[in-house]
């Protein structure tokens, strides 16, 4: 695996990109799980409008139609779903809008060279960036490479490495390719992914040299 490590100078610009990438929109294909926090309008009929939290069976209580699925569908299905139970025999071509208030029920991990590694909410249509810029961003110390480490689904959720037993699949990206906007390497996350920015390599400088030492920046021979 070919690493470089990142200055100073270079660092804060790749904190400054990430700081400026536009947060992801809600995604209608966000998939719904307790504990997750909805809010609901129903146009034209404000007293149906509210917050409302995604119980532990997946299911939640709104008014006239009582107990309702959430749980594993996506917001469009649900905002269907709600549709179609408001048409029988409560309103004519209701109109629905369902977003994502608070996410709770899907994580992702960023690892490594990091300044705040940790656990990371998942919003709907997460992508490589964001999660970065979640996590403040690299560190100076970090190398050229983002790994997105992911398990197979229906596996607990947790911190993985690339080298780790029962990895499923391993991404690669450059975090100069993200800086410079190349929009192929900006992966879109999902639930139980790791993000891991491993360490740069020590290269070792000795010899016939003006300053042999032990460096993790890029050098130049004498």
């Amino acid at each position: 695996m070919t690493t470089r490590v990142i200055g100073v100078a270079a660092a804060l610009m790749i904190v400054g990109a990430f700081a400026a990438a536009p947060a992801a929109q809600p995604a209608a294909d966000y998939v719904i799980g307790p504990p997750d926090v909805l809010t609901i309008q129903v146009f034209e009929q404000q007293d149906l409008a509210g917050k409302y939290t995604v119980e532990s069976d997946g299911s939640l209580t709104f008014p006239l139609i009582g107990r309702i699925k959430a749980g594993g569908l996506t917001l469009r299905a649900f905002e269907d779903e709600l549709k179609r139970q408001l048409a029988d025999g409560y309103f004519k071509n209701p109109s629905v809008s369902v977003s994502v208030e608070q996410y709770r029920s899907q994580r992702l991990f960023v690892m490594g060279e990091v300044r705040q590694p940790g656990p990371v909410a998942l919003t709907g249509g997460m992508t490589l960036i964001e999660a970065l810029a979640r996590a403040g961003s690299t560190l100076p110390t970090s190398s050229g490479e983002v790994a997105i480490v992911r398990a197979p689904q229906g596996t607990p959720n947790g911190p993985l490495k690339p080298d780790q037993e029962g990895v499923s699949e391993i991404f690669r990206a450059s975090i100069r390719d993200l800086e410079s906007g190349t929009l192929s390497q900006n992966l879109q996350l999902r639930d139980g992914d790791t993000v891991f920015v491993p360490r740069a390599e020590s290269v070792y400088v000795f010899g016939h040299v003006r300053n042999p030492c032990c460096r993790r920046c890029r050098w130049r021979a004498a």
